[in-house]
């Protein structure tokens, strides 16, 4: 906890704060940095950063991609079970409106197969068991019923919010002062509707409804669509039809190894970025074992690892947790 404390403060020392940073590295290993030059520098092999450098590299740009773990696929592993199986931690499924995985996983010759999907479902709510069959996957308690309506005016507002800027929505600010504990509260009418509609949320968002802003989670929906199909919550939570329909062969950390084959000695793991300055000349950012010399910088990291490194400049206040 101390050294993230440390690095939180550094964040808004700017040169020198970068410079701190930079020295923190014996003299040694600095003897040992390796110095790259590169049109673009991505952090992070991920599924973004891996496809950030493949639509790069197709423009015929250079490009170097440093990723901190000795992996690539970021939120994407293939746990093994030993005896050549594989569990997926992480990303595990895909399905319509979700184009552009799909479109990465043939162009890398990874394929799908269906989710299993058949027989009943089991619903446990207020103490009683009930099935239900797993297509069309709706329960036919009332209660629930209500609650899975009731989402359509979860889609209506997120269709008015959008993917791009929902914060330009008429009712953005007042969404972003709601929680989705707020929003059920006052559209789902029955307790037992409401543990259900909770058991979902934690499902997709691996937090509670109280813990979530209304606004955010009407740009998550939305994201749950195309140019041609808008998003749907129902679509969040159901196999046929939905976003968990199919899996991939070989589980989904093969698409990033597939990208990253092709990608080559352009990606670089076990190179934890430590600092990013960018000047006149363009970014420099440097990493164990590594520094790269580039026009451009990609961050393809969470924001809440992004804000653990050193900037210079420094970053906005309101970029820093």
């Amino acid at each position: 906890m101390q050294d993230v404390l440390t690095r939180r403060q550094l964040v808004g020392a700017g040169p020198a704060g970068a410079a701190l940073l930079a020295l923190g590295s014996t003299p040694a290993r600095a003897a040992r940095r390796r110095t790259r030059n590169a049109d673009v520098v991505v952090v992070g092999a991920g599924l973004s950063g891996l496809a950030a450098a493949r639509a790069l590299v197709a423009a015929d740009r250079k490009v170097v991609v440093l990723e901190a773990r000795d992996r690539v696929g970021g939120r994407t592993w293939n746990a093994s079970l030993g005896g050549g199986h594989i569990t997926e931690v992480g990303g595990e499924f895909v399905g319509p409106t979700q184009d552009r995985i799909l479109a990465l996983a043939r162009a890398v010759g990874v394929k799908t197969f269906p989710t299993y999907n058949t027989g009943s479902n089991v619903l446990i709510a207020g103490g009683v068991r009930s099935l239900y069959p797993a297509v069309p996957g709706l329960p036919g308690d009332p209660d629930v019923q209500q609650a899975l309506v009731a989402t359509l005016k979860l889609d209506a507002s997120a269709k008015q919010a959008g993917v791009g800027a929902p914060w330009k929505a008429k009712d953005a600010r007042t969404w972003d002062r709601m929680t989705l504990d707020d929003w059920m509260r006052a559209e789902v009418t029955t307790d037992k509707g409401r543990a259900v509609f909770a058991s979902a949320c934690q499902a997709i968002w691996g937090a509670d409804p109280a813990e979530l802003s209304l606004l955010y989670v009407l740009q998550y929906v939305a994201a749950a669509g195309n140019a041609t199909h808008a998003g749907s919550f129902l679509r969040l939570i159901s196999t046929a039809g939905g976003a968990q329909e199919r899996r991939f062969v070989g589980g989904s950390q093969v698409v990033s190894e597939r990208v990253a084959q092709r990608l080559g000695a352009r990606v670089v793991l076990r190179a934890p970025v430590r600092t990013i300055a960018q000047d006149a000349d363009g970014v420099r950012v440097v990493a164990d074992g590594t520094t790269v010399q580039a026009r451009l910088a990609i961050l393809a990291v969470p924001p809440a690892l992004a804000t653990r490194l050193a900037y210079s400049p420094a970053l906005p206040k309101g970029k820093v947790i």
